[in-house]
């Protein structure tokens, strides 16, 4: 289970109890960027990120969850 936050204009502060993979795209469906995060907190940068909504599939132990982050 992972937990997100947005934590100003340039990063997404994320929780996750082990490793995770994640993928972070726009509201129309492009892919901006993907990556691995380790087990605790961690942050996705956003700073590259388009204003708007953008969602974050966060993928541990085949469990996926979705976040709509708002920039």
């Amino acid at each position: 289970v992972s937990q997100s936050r947005y934590v100003g204009h340039n990063r997404i502060q994320v929780s996750t109890a082990k490793a995770a993979s994640y993928e972070l795209w726009t509201s129309n469906g492009a892919l901006l960027q993907k990556g691995q995060l380790m087990a605790g907190t961690g942050f996705v940068d956003t700073g590259h990120a388009p204003a708007g909504v953008l969602i974050l599939r966060i993928v541990e132990n085949n469990r996926t969850e979705t976040f709509r982050v708002i920039k």
